[in-house]
């Protein structure tokens, strides 16, 4: 199969983006449908381009019905080569086999990495709502996670200090880079990153900064003093033990 022309492929990808665009507000099942029965659809002809049953398709069915409806996939079956029936019963297609062959291999691609696009926008979407409901005061620089260093507000917590209470909230520390607050910077991390940090990941902060642990906070807007560490035993466990 020859390769697509510079100009062909960015003529491929830009229909690809404009599926993205017209399905990313739906649930990522739907997303997943769509982009299978378009590429099912767009398969069968490049693999049985003698086989007239491939070559059309109806409407009628509930799943190429759900996807005929919107315009950017009907834009891109129309690019590739499809028609449809004056009734829109059916499309039939009646381009080149060969140019929609070279086509498929960046179609298919791109349709499927719609799935996953979507799946992580709505996953980052999901935790940022987490985030503003839970009223995380800071987020971690490199890894722009909510950092749990307090209790909600309108937590019933009494504010108890031991580190079983602080393990059964999962709350954790916060550390403050020094240095950057000298700077008039305000640079957090979060418990992971900072021992990513630690354990020589510089990507994750200038290595000869300096960073100070904060307590979690123990009462609402309240830091309370950091735990005594529990008594030594072999059977303690958690995160602060």
């Amino acid at each position: 199969q020859a390769l697509l022309q510079g100009h062909e492929e960015r003529r491929v990808r830009s229909l690809v983006d404009g599926v993205e665009v017209s399905l990313s507000v739906l649930s990522v099942d739907v997303v997943s449908q769509v982009v299978q029965v378009v590429t099912a659809v767009l398969r069968n002809v490049c693999n049985h381009p003698t086989v007239p049953k491939y070559q059309s398709v109806s409407l009628i069915s509930h799943r190429m019905a759900v996807a005929w409806q919107f315009a950017s996939v009907k834009h891109l079956l129309e690019e590739m080569g499809f028609e449809a029936t004056d009734d829109e019963s059916h499309i039939h297609f009646k381009g080149s086999v060969t140019a929609l062959q070279n086509c498929l291999p960046v179609l298919v691609t791109g349709l499927e990495d719609i799935v996953d696009n979507v799946a992580q926008q709505q996953r980052i979407d999901a935790a940022h709502v987490r985030d503003t409901q839970q009223r995380y005061a800071f987020r971690c620089q490199h890894c722009q996670k909510g950092i749990k260093d307090r209790v909600p507000a309108g937590d019933s917590w009494s504010g108890n200090t031991s580190w079983r209470a602080m393990e059964e909230r999962e709350l954790e520390y916060r550390y403050e880079c020094a240095t950057c607050k000298r700077s008039g910077l305000q640079v957090s991390l979060c418990e992971a990153c900072h021992s990513r940090y630690l354990n020589g990941h510089h990507n994750v902060h200038s290595p000869d900064h300096v960073f100070e642990p904060i307590a979690p906070v123990t009462r609402f807007l309240t830091y309370g003093a950091a735990p005594a560490p529990p008594p030594p035993s072999v059977n303690r466990r958690g995160p602060f033990g």
